[in-house]
């Protein structure tokens, strides 16, 4: 047996529950696109295995099939044995060993909040992207998202921003890696409902990213001292409640870290009834609603229909196949690009079908993959906004 895997072999014997019905197979996304088995979580575990008791070599045939699972977790939310797959998918890729320059890269960048800058600046700066890309550091599918992460202009966030009116908690927010370099807006837009409400803010300069880009990249001990540097940030009385607001990162928090109340803005506005605190005004405009499979497999949480449907005018639809991963997959749509491309080729459709004003979502991964995917045609005629339905809520209320 292949030594690596020695010390999950725990991890390795769960493997033994799967009975191999197959019921996974509907809810599989890369099944869902090719119909082949190899494409399947039942396909995939064979060849785990299949490497574990070097039966199979990790040519580039089976990396190709293991890499392009987007860790939706769909198959494990079906399975009637509980098969940890994603967990055994996690181990699995400490064996194939072959990491991309940029791959590698992203891990290193992400690791710690001193290297984000650099990270902003290879993303955002054209001549440095372009120039990456002639020498083969820089995945060509990247293009796309460089032009839709430009459009995002940040402000720097405070450590602390006090409540306003009556004290009801202390909320500790969790800024993640890539929303505090990109979608720094859906932060302060959290701040502004949360400090509206009553809940003073504190945002740690010492935490660090979640981990979950290099738990499911094979690189499981980083994000376990990932976890415990946010562990020693979070564990402390001063704070209540942890808040996130990407479903991603919300997934890889509430899995490792202990004693902690953790909980999705949406979640927590919806709990502590804080609609009940905002004088909502009409927006007029097409919605169309994407929900993450980090929001509905990991973290089990409702659609957000229900809470932003309390927006007078707003019109709400599901998007096509919300049932189905986007192919995001945390950095997938970069490292995996073309299974990444397939699995949305019909939410992109349906998007370009209903030109939507708005298209919401609780995940920003999830929202550069889909708006990086939009006809150049289409982005031409109309700007179609992307944005988490926090900040529908504070428009709505326009809280300032």
């Amino acid at each position: 047996m292949n030594t690596q895997l020695l010390m999950y072999k725990p991890n390795l014997s769960a493997a033994d529950q799967c009975v191999m019905c197959g019921m996974c197979q509907p809810h599989c996304p890369t099944y869902h696109a090719e119909h082949i088995e190899s494409e399947s979580p039942r396909g995939r575990l064979s060849m785990i295995l299949g490497l574990a008791q070097e039966q199979l070599k990790p040519d580039s045939s089976v990396i190709k099939h293991l890499e392009s699972c987007s860790g939706c977790g769909a198959c494990e939310a079906m399975c009637p044995s509980r098969v940890p797959v994603m967990q055994l998918m996690d181990n699995s890729k400490q064996l194939l060993a072959r990491k991309s320059l940029i791959l590698k890269t992203l891990l290193f960048l992400v690791r710690h909040p001193a290297r984000y800058s650099l990270l902003k600046t290879v993303i955002k700066n054209q001549k440095i992207a372009s120039l990456l890309r002639v020498f083969g550091l820089l995945d060509k599918s990247s293009k796309s998202l460089q032009k839709t992460a430009q459009t995002h202009q940040n402000t720097r966030l405070d450590s602390f921003y006090p409540a306003r009116g009556n004290i009801r908690g202390n909320i500790g927010l969790f800024t993640g890696c890539i929303t505090q370099i990109f979608d720094q807006t859906t932060l302060h837009d959290t701040v502004r409902l949360l400090t509206h409400c009553g809940y003073n803010v504190h945002i740690s300069q010492q935490q660090v990213c979640c981990g979950a880009l290099h738990q499911h990249n094979g690189e499981i001990e980083t994000a376990q001292l990932l976890s415990q540097q946010n562990q020693r940030v979070f564990h402390t009385k001063t704070i209540d409640s942890v808040i996130f607001t990407s479903t991603g990162c919300g997934a890889q928090l509430q899995s490792q870290l202990k004693d902690i109340a953790i909980m999705d803005v949406m979640q927590f506005i919806n709990k502590n009834n804080l609609l009940d605190q905002l004088l909502l005004m009409p927006i007029a405009a097409n919605t169309l609603v994407h929900e993450p499979c980090s929001q509905r497999n990991q973290l089990k949480l409702p659609d957000i229909t229900p809470l932003i449907s309390n927006i007078p005018e707003l019109a709400i639809t599901p998007l096509i196949e919300n049932q189905f991963c986007c192919g995001a997959g945390g950095i997938n749509m970069l490292t995996a690009a073309d299974s990444a491309n397939k699995l949305r080729i019909n939410k992109i459709k349906d998007i370009e079908a209903q030109s939507p004003d708005i298209v919401v979502t609780t995940n920003y991964g999830c929202a550069l993959h889909l708006a990086s995917g939009i006809s150049n045609k289409l982005s031409q005629n109309k700007k179609i906004e992307f944005c988490h339905p926090v900040s529908l809520l504070v428009r709505s209320a326009s809280l300032q």
